[in-house]
């Protein structure tokens, strides 16, 4: 009996005599890293240390975090002329008859009112188009009108946004969350896809947005507030649980966070399960021994949000639970066979 069971404890060890590292996506094959070539796996080391380098720089937004957009509005001369906007303010003039003379508004609808005449349209006009409009309207009430249209006080379309977000705490700067869809809102803008998409992907995305309006501004964005990634610790570890981190993560790392494996714990066999940029499910086995002695990254990575660990028993602890519980049985066998013999033979 004794034979079967050293024979059963060695057919279990065999399989743990290599541990390989692989990537698995859903209906793929392993992709094992002792087989892709010196420059991408030098490629993989370079990403995982420009990660840990950048730390904040490099998490990608999440549902529930928060920017914060600061708007630097450049006073540069535009290449066309203005155009007349919301909120100007202009002068008209009658030459001699300056009892005639009047100033207005434009108007949220984007109108000005003439006295003893009809309103006209200037919003997205030029100042001498409005010249033209508002002598054609008075040509019917004066001889030879002699109308001069001045613009005594603007503020451009990039102005405007600055000072219509301003606030007396932050400045011209706006705070907006990550949505439940993926998205930020931001005035004037449609909404944008932030989930994914690191800060500076975001700024850069900002800006091209408001340059395809026409508005001149200088964008800065900050992440303001974030819950932080989790991740999930599990199997045979000193602390299993859920990490919660705001700088970039490895598995290493999150393994050493969770105080290490148990004595029973894996370091050659950890599985990851997470999702990558794509929403794609995968499953990475890392071989922890490895990138220890042999300093081999790019069989590490760092973590996404919602990440799981789990870290297996060794084979050995799984060999020495199973003899663990073949003696047991053998034991409790041999126990009632000894006691119903005991019985049979009328003993006390």
């Amino acid at each position: 009996m004794l034979a079967c069971v050293a024979g059963l404890a060695l057919l279990l060890l065999l399989p743990g005599c290599a541990s390989r590292s692989y990537e698995l996506s859903p209906g793929g094959e392993p992709v094992y890293f002792e087989d892709i070539d010196e420059g991408r796996k030098l490629a993989l080391r370079q990403a995982v240390l420009d990660s840990l380098n950048r730390g904040q720089s490099a998490q990608r937004l999440r549902v529930g975090d928060t920017l914060e957009v600061m708007y630097h509005v450049r006073e540069q001369p535009t290449v066309e002329r203005y155009r007349i906007a919301v909120g100007d303010r202009l002068s008209v003039a009658f030459g001699d008859d300056s009892g005639l003379d009047f100033a207005t508004g434009v108007q949220p609808d984007g109108w000005i009112t003439l006295p003893d005449t009809d309103d006209v349209r200037v919003a997205g006009l030029t100042v001498a188009e409005v010249n033209r409009q508002v002598s054609r309207q008075y040509a019917d009430l004066l001889v030879d009108p002699r109308v001069t249209v001045r613009l005594e006080e603007w503020t451009g379309e990039a102005e405007r946004l600055a000072e219509d977000i301003a606030t007396f705490e932050a400045g011209r700067a706006k705070r907006v969350a990550v949505l439940r869809d993926g998205s930020i809102t931001l005035p004037f803008l449609p909404p944008l896809m932030a989930q994914g998409h690191t800060v500076g992907e975001m700024r850069a995305r900002i800006k091209a947005a408001y340059d395809a309006l026409g508005l001149d501004l200088d964008i800065s964005v900050l992440l303001a507030d974030s819950p932080g990634d989790r991740v999930f610790v599990l199997g045979a570890v000193q602390e299993p649980g859920v990490l919660t981190t705001d700088r970039p993560i490895t598995v290493l790392m999150a393994l050493a966070q969770a105080g290490g494996p148990n004595p029973d714990g894996s370091l050659s066999d950890v599985r990851v399960v997470y999702m990558d940029a794509e929403g794609v499910p995968r499953l990475r086995k890392v071989n922890l021994l490895n990138v220890l002695t042999t300093l081999a990254l790019e069989e590490d990575m760092v973590l996404p949000d919602n990440a799981i660990i789990y870290v297996p028993p060794t084979v050995l602890a799984q060999t020495g639970k199973m003899l663990d519980l073949i003696l047991n049985q053998i034991l409790f066998y041999r126990g009632f066979s000894i006691s119903t013999s005991y019985e049979i033979l009328g003993g006390d």
